[in-house]
């Protein structure tokens, strides 16, 4: 399963350091409900039930899109014209997702 890089698509310009990629837990089983995504932790016992949103960009990062293919699928699917920095908004959700264990670091090519 390939990573996902947090930089845009069309970055320009390379950050200090290596490009940080991340991938969704395999360990972790879900499942869909309707329009959210469950997603359990056997190692602490969490459930983390993910909005609407929260589920796409998980499911963007699960497909191998970078933050703007996740950008542009939801803007497909939502109205984000009031939102102008949408892909920093997505950032943050990744980074959330990160740090309740739904998603973690990877390597390019996993």
């Amino acid at each position: 399963m390939p990573g996902v890089d947090v930089l845009s698509d069309n970055a320009t310009e390379m950050p200090p350091g290596d490009p940080v990629y991340y991938r969704v837990n395999v360990r972790l089983p879900f499942q869909r409900l309707d329009d959210q995504l469950m997603i359990f932790n056997p190692e602490s016992d969490e459930v983390h039930v993910l909005n609407v949103t929260m589920a796409a960009i998980w499911e963007g990062v699960r497909d191998g899109l970078q933050i703007d293919g996740i950008e542009r699928r939801l803007r497909e699917r939502y109205d984000l014209d009031d939102i102008p920095d949408a892909g920093g908004m997505i950032l943050a959700a990744i980074l959330e997702l990160v740090t309740r264990g739904c998603l973690e670091p990877a390597t390019p090519d996993r």
